[in-house]
């Protein structure tokens, strides 16, 4: 029986078959033995631009960008 059959990784994760057992090559934002733990990407440090708030989300995360700013870091002014 393939070790991949069973469909082990989740969150979008390739299965690898290796033998009796396997391994999950897992898409960005995941990480884990199953690909099941979300990475926190507003950890350690804010991907987020001047003052914005960062807010991690499933596979992903997004920026609140402080008044004045926009873009996907909060590095674009609103009048530029």
């Amino acid at each position: 029986m393939d070790s991949c059959s069973a469909k082990p990784c989740k969150n979008g994760a390739t299965c690898e078959p290796a033998g009796a057992t396997f391994s999950c090559q897992c898409a960005v934002g995941y990480t884990g033995r199953y690909c099941e733990n979300d990475i926190d990407e507003c950890q350690p440090s804010n991907p987020c631009y001047n003052g914005g708030t960062c807010v991690n989300e499933e596979g992903a995360y997004s920026c609140q960008c402080s008044d004045g700013f926009t873009g996907k870091h909060c590095d674009l002014g609103k009048n530029d």
